[in-house]
This record gives structure tokens, sequence and C-alpha cells, in this order.
């Protein structure tokens, strides 16, 4: 699975390649109720209220693999600016046929960088991300095109949305 924020990939990047930028691995996604200890003078014991609000974790480990040591030296210094840390984060699957893929979005996340353990040139990261509203899962076909009216579109890496679910 490809992840990514914007045009950073965090997961995935097709143009370094499955060997240089693993895809996603060890993916956990953990719905979260946001809730709130209330505590009074003297009370007991505290009370919880649930604020009704309902947030996505979703957890998973990368491995980038680099040609040197003072290259994943140099990415774990420079990954803190590489990409923004808040926004809607894509997460995006091949399809079982060749070109096909489904993806969906959570928006207003939160990535905390991430955990990063160097082994030799390669380098394992654990993302941590929390965020709000599940997009429905969209497929498509890379390199299709589609007419509507007199309008032809395509999307921007070459690929059109053939497909919205229903949430």
């Amino acid at each position: 699975m490809r992840v990514y924020i914007g045009t950073f990939y965090l997961a995935g990047d097709p143009a370094l390649g499955e060997h240089r930028s693993s895809s996603c691995g060890e993916f956990n996604m953990t719905p979260r109720r946001i809730q709130q200890q209330v505590e009074g003078w003297q009370w007991e014991v505290p009370q919880f209220a649930d604020r009704g609000n309902l947030a996505q974790q979703v957890e998973f480990d990368t491995i980038r693999r680099f040609d040197s040591f003072a290259e994943v030296h140099e990415f774990m210094r420079s990954i803190s600016t590489a990409h923004a840390w808040e926004g809607t984060v894509t997460f995006r699957e091949d399809g079982p046929m060749p070109g096909t893929w489904t993806e969906f979005d959570i928006a207003n996340c939160i990535i905390t960088p991430p955990v990063m353990y160097p082994m030799g040139v390669s380098l394992r990261l654990h993302y941590s991300i929390l965020g709000g509203a599940i997009s429905p899962n969209r497929t498509g076909v890379w390199g299709a095109r589609i007419t509507e009216g007199d309008e032809e579109r395509e999307t921007e890496d070459g690929g059109i949305r053939v497909q919205e679910d229903e949430a």
C-alpha cells in the first residue's frame, strides 16, 4: 500500500520503486472516540464524558534503502522538514488487474514524526497518524480518460477515478 500526503510519499514511493521505498507493512487502523476525564472536588472516582468525536489512529512501518550510511543519516536529519505534518493523507492499494487501484483518504490528519531504526544502509520508519473522517473508497485505472459532456479529464497521476463507493 502506498501512503502519501500531498506529493510526499511516506511509504511506497513509485518514483523510488519497491526496493528503495517499501509499501507499508504492519498496517493497523483503530477508530477512537474522544473522551474527557471529569474530576470533581472530593469525588472518590472521576467520571468520563464521551465527546462524540470519532478519530482514526493509523500506524504502519516502512523501509527506505539508501546507497550509503551517510545518506541514511542525512534523511534522518532532513525528514522533519521534508513534507507537511498536517493535512489529508491518502492510502492507495494496487488493484487485482494491472493498472487498477483503490484508495481512500483520511482528512485533518496530524502525522507524528516517525520513530527511526537505522539498519546499515536501510532505515525502518514507524509512522503514527491521527485523523478524522475517512473518505469513501475510490477505484480507478491508470492512464484512463473519461468524457463528461464535451470535457475530457484525467487525474494528476495519469489515472481516472471511475467509481466512488457509497459510505
